[in-house]
């Protein structure tokens, strides 16, 4: 057999090969363990939260899932780990709003979030909490307009780093209402939230997971939060639409991702999975209780679009903001 018809020949049964193991990886799935990449630090919430949604799917599908923690350069690591995983739904990334805020952020982020993975499903949404100080004079959000316009640049408004939801929720917040606080970056959100509390800041937006304990014990005051509803977790709390009419609305999220050209059946499965936890009674208690996190019905579909639209509005607010690629 000459060369090229011996190449031509391996190349085929490859991919005949491929193809039938693929098939039949469809059909059984999951017949082996499936692993979560956690891209953030072990003992994080989003660790945590993966482990928990591993035992979910786990007794659903009757397969271990193991939360694989891979930190490191903003969540880069494990984001990169995932999208050059094989697509077979056997290793999957959970996403925090950080997945679709580095490509803007970091030059060669090393992944497209539209072109290197499939969404499965959005699997929580996190109200965004503007809190004050107890003693604070701020009691609203009239309040907080108020001075604003009074004294532009006087309101000092800390947040968790740069890229963190709640800058970019404190920034939407200003060119929507077309004031100017005068920002006070830190490398965490506690670090920010003790500053608020001994009155070194006047004002911080911050994602329920990191600030609804305070908010209960009563350590800071919210005066609204930035869901286009009232949370259920925090149900006396009005939105910034109830306190002014020109509306806002913001909020930090949950995905759990797949790499691209995984099996749209698989993809299915998953997703299926899914809708059918996150409108059982006892996960939506657990999730709230213990994530500040809440739920709603999305198909893939419509994970998809409101990944898009989530890429769409961060690449507006990083322009908006003037934030440097590092």
């Amino acid at each position: 057999m000459e060369i090229r018809h011996l190449k031509k020949f391996i190349y085929l049964f490859l991919i005949f090969h491929i193809s039938t193991h693929l098939l039949f990886a469809q059909t059984n799935f999951p017949n082996k363990p499936i692993t979560i990449v956690v891209p953030f630090a072990a003992g994080g919430g989003t660790d945590l939260l993966a482990r928990y949604w591993g035992l979910l799917l786990q007794k659903e599908l009757g397969q271990t899932f193991l939360a694989d923690v891979k930190p490191g350069a903003g969540g880069l690591i494990g984001t990169r780990f995932v999208a050059q995983s094989v697509p077979d739904g056997y290793t999957l990334l959970i996403a925090t709003p950080a997945f679709a805020l580095n490509p803007f952020l970091i030059k060669n982020a090393g992944y497209d979030p539209l072109k290197d993975f499939q969404p499965i499903a959005i699997i929580g949404i996190s109200g965004i909490a503007i809190v004050v100080a107890n003693h604070s004079p701020i009691k609203n959000i009239q309040d907080l307009l108020e001075s604003a316009k009074k004294a532009p640049g006087s309101i000092m408004v800390g947040n968790a780093g740069q890229g963190s939801v709640g800058q970019l929720a404190a920034a939407a917040f200003q060119a929507k209402m077309k004031i100017q606080f005068t920002e006070v970056t830190y490398k965490g959100a506690a670090p920010a939230v003790i500053d608020l509390i001994g009155g070194r800041t006047d004002v911080q937006f911050e994602a329920f997971p990191s600030i609804l304990t305070q908010i209960k014990a009563g350590k800071v005051k919210a005066i609204a939060v930035t869901l286009k509803h009232r949370s259920l977790l925090l149900p006396s709390i009005e939105t910034v639409n109830e306190s002014t009419p020109i509306g806002f609305d913001a909020s930090s999220w949950t995905g759990l991702m797949a790499p691209a050209r995984t099996p749209r059946s698989i993809i299915e499965r998953l997703n299926k999975t899914i809708q059918k936890l996150i409108i059982d009674p006892e996960v939506i208690v657990h999730l709230g209780e213990f994530f500040g996190s809440e739920t709603f019905i999305n198909s893939s579909e419509d994970a998809a679009v409101f990944l898009r639209d989530k890429l769409n509005e961060n690449e507006k607010l990083i322009k908006l903001m003037n934030l440097k690629i590092q």
